[in-house]
C-alpha cells in the first residue's frame, strides 16, 4: 500500500490487476486501459465498472480501491508524474477534469496505441521514450472537455449516472451500498465539519458499525478518508488557482492553517507553499 503522493514515475506495463486489500494513492495521473475482462473502482465516493475497450484516467491522489476484478482481466497501466503533466501545453480544462475526477472515454484504435507503448517501454531508448511521452499527452488532449471529440469527457465530468447505460461514465452499484454512501457523503461534503453522524446518517447502521465495516472494506479509516480527500482538494487548489493558502486550507475543508500544515505535510511530504512553488503557480 502506497500511502502518500509520492509519484511512481513515468511508466508504462502491461498489467494482470487484483483487487485491492487497502485504499491506495500516489501522486501521478494514472491511465488504465482495460484489454479483456472487467474491474470495479472506489474513485471520489462512486463505484465505477470499466470493461473491455474502456480507458480511464484519474488523478492518484484521489483515494481509490481496486475492490474487483474478474478472473482473467488484463490490460495496460500508465502513471504519468503531475509536475511532467502540468508542464505541458495541456487545456487548463483538461487539468481541471482530471484533478476533479475520472474521465472515460472509448476509441477503436486504443489497443494498437497502448500496445505500441508497451514494446516501445520493453525496448527503450532516449527517441522511444520521447515518442511515448508525446503520444501519451495528445491522448491525454483528446479527453479535454473542449476537444471536437471529447463528448465522453464532458458525459465523465457531469454528474454520475446510477448505471452503466450508454457511454455516460460507468458507476455501478457494488454489492455493499453502505460503504458507497459513506464515501459519497465525505465526497460531497468534505469541505464541511462533518461528524460521525453525519457520515453514516444515510447508511441506516449504528454509526460505530459502520465505520467498523468501511474500514474493513477499504483497509482505512473513514477520518483517513476524509482527510486524503481534503488533501487532494488542496492540492488541486494550490495547482489550478492562486489562492492563498489560508483560504486554500478551509476551502478544503480544514479548521484551521495549523490542522491544514500539519496534514498536508504529513499525506504530501511537503508544506503547502513548497508544493505550491514545486508543481503550481505562484501568486507572485
Amino acid at each position: 500500500m502506497i500511502d502518500d503522493f509520492t509519484s511512481l514515475g513515468f511508466r508504462v506495463w502491461r498489467n494482470e490487476p487484483h483487487a485491492m486489500r487497502d485504499d491506495h494513492t500516489h501522486g501521478d495521473i494514472e491511465i488504465n486501459f482495460i484489454e479483456q475482462g472487467e474491474l470495479s473502482y472506489l474513485i471520489g465516493g462512486a463505484w465505477r465498472t470499466y470493461r473491455a475497450g474502456d480507458l480511464v484516467a484519474f488523478w492518484a491522489a484521489q483515494p481509490h480501491h481496486l475492490s474487483h476484478c474478474a478472473v482473467g482481466t488484463k490490460g495496460i497501466w500508465l502513471t504519468v508524474p503531475l509536475g511532467w503533466f502540468l508542464g505541458q501545453p495541456a487545456a487548463l480544462s483538461l487539468v481541471t477534469a482530471l484533478l476533479v475526477g475520472p474521465l472515460h472515454d472509448r476509441r477503436s484504435d486504443d489497443v494498437a496505441l497502448f500496445a505500441s507503448w508497451v514494446s516501445a517501454w520493453e525496448s527503450p531508448s532516449p527517441m522511444a521514450e520521447r515518442i511515448v511521452r508525446l503520444e501519451v499527452e495528445a491522448r491525454l488532449l483528446r479527453l479535454a472537455p473542449d476537444a471536437p471529440d471529447a463528448s465522453e469527457a464532458r458525459k465523465a465530468i457531469a454528474p454520475p449516472a446510477a448505471d452503466h447505460a450508454g457511454d455516460a461514465d460507468p458507476v455501478h452499484e457494488q454489492s455493499d451500498p453502505v460503504i458507497a454512501a459513506m464515501a459519497g457523503v465525505m465526497a460531497g461534503h468534505y469541505h464541511e465539519t462533518l461528524t460521525l453522524d453525519d457520515i453514516t446518517s444515510t447508511t441506516g447502521l449504528h454509526p460505530r458499525y459502520a465505520i467498523a465495516r468501511f474500514k474493513k472494506a477499504l483497509g482505512v479509516s473513514a477520518w483517513e478518508y476524509l482527510l486524503r480527500l481534503r488533501v487532494a482538494a488542496a492540492q488541486r487548489l494550490l495547482l489550478t488557482t492562486t489562492d492563498d493558502l489560508l483560504a486554500v486550507g478551509y476551502a478544503s475543508g480544514f479548521g484551521s492553517p495549523a490542522r491544514f500544515y500539519v496534514t498536508f505535510k504529513r499525506h504530501t511530504g511537503m508544506s503547502p507553499r513548497a508544493y505550491r512553488v514545486k508543481h503550481g503557480r505562484s501568486p507572485a
